[in-house]
């Protein structure tokens, strides 16, 4: 699958966008370059770097995210290597199979594997989106997610962004607010949430006062803000 309508169109258009609106949050970073490596988690609703790029305009983002995707499958495409010779990115965002951190762990940590091996060789700095449960798979909790992520990011020496540990937060506090659909796939308001916690993870800055809101209430985004920093210490 060749990279997303956003990778081939680059940053400059949504942040040209953002700036026009007022819907954006810069902080006054220092802009920093972003790829997802997933599959439709991260492609959902215009994608987690579109959402990324809107809170931080100065963010350079772009996602390789065909459906189903797994790391190992990410590990051998040429377009992933495409992508990863197409700038010099300071951060590449890496998310596998909705289940497989939990119910194939050999699989799972075999493409992590090979594919922080080769993000590494590009001179980038690897982290996991370490994604939410499954409605469909109770198993598939997010704690058990974060732990199986967690698991391999120790071994591989990177950092984790928690974005599952932020979806059940917000479920305690807010249960009526729904976060993803029955299979998985999050909402807008789920990838808002998770766009909130990669920001507040990348650049160790608080996400709350953003203006950018992503079409959500001014309290829902509050609320899911709130939740990104709380769940990254920021």
């Amino acid at each position: 699958m060749p990279l997303s309508r956003r990778a081939i169109l680059g940053a400059g258009a949504a942040s040209a966008l953002a700036l026009a609106s007022g819907c954006t949050g810069d902080w006054g970073t220092n802009g920093k370059s972003v790829l997802f490596l997933g599959n439709s988690y991260t492609d959902f609703n215009g994608g987690l770097d579109s959402m990324l790029t809107s809170l931080v305009p100065r963010t350079h983002a772009s996602r390789v995210s065909p459906g189903g995707s797994t790391l190992q499958q990410h590990s051998v495409s040429a377009n992933d290597a495409d992508a990863l010779k197409s700038t010099q990115w300071d951060i590449v965002v890496m998310q596998d199979q909705s289940q497989y951190p939990v119910l194939e762990p050999a699989l799972f940590a075999a493409g992590a594997a090979a594919m922080v091996a080769k993000v590494r060789a590009a001179k980038a700095t690897p982290m996991f989106l370490a994604t939410w449960g499954r409605p469909d798979s109770p198993e598939c909790s997010s704690a058990a997610l974060e732990a199986g992520y967690r698991a391999e990011a120790d071994r591989l020496t990177m950092s984790i962004i928690p974005a599952g540990r932020a979806f059940a937060a917000s479920l305690a506090l807010m249960p009526s607010l729904v976060l993803n659909q029955n299979d998985g796939h999050p909402t807008p308001a789920g990838t808002y949430l998770a766009a909130c916690t990669v920001f507040a993870s990348i650049y160790g800055t608080s996400p709350v006062g953003n203006t950018a809101h992503g079409g959500l209430s001014d309290d829902v985004a509050k609320h899911l803000q709130s939740i990104a920093a709380r769940v990254t210490g920021h």
